[in-house]
């Protein structure tokens, strides 16, 4: 049981500091005019992985059982 829990926070760690990540990059090419490729990579994943999040939400939402 406490393997699920420790598996639980670490892939949502994962999707929040993936998410971070792209705002700091959007952030650092808007404001900063950077023009790292690891900026650009990271851009994109962080887009997916909130997107994946919200799908996640909404499903929950939907799904949950009154």
């Amino acid at each position: 049981m406490l393997g699920g829990m420790v598996l639980g926070i670490s892939i949502l760690v994962m999707y929040l500091t993936s998410i971070l990540a792209s705002v700091a990059g959007l952030i650092a090419v808007i404001k900063w005019k950077e023009n790292s490729i690891l900026v650009f990579i990271s851009i994109p994943f962080g887009l997916i992985f909130l997107g994946g999040m919200l799908t996640f939400l909404i499903a929950f939402i939907a799904l949950k059982q009154w």
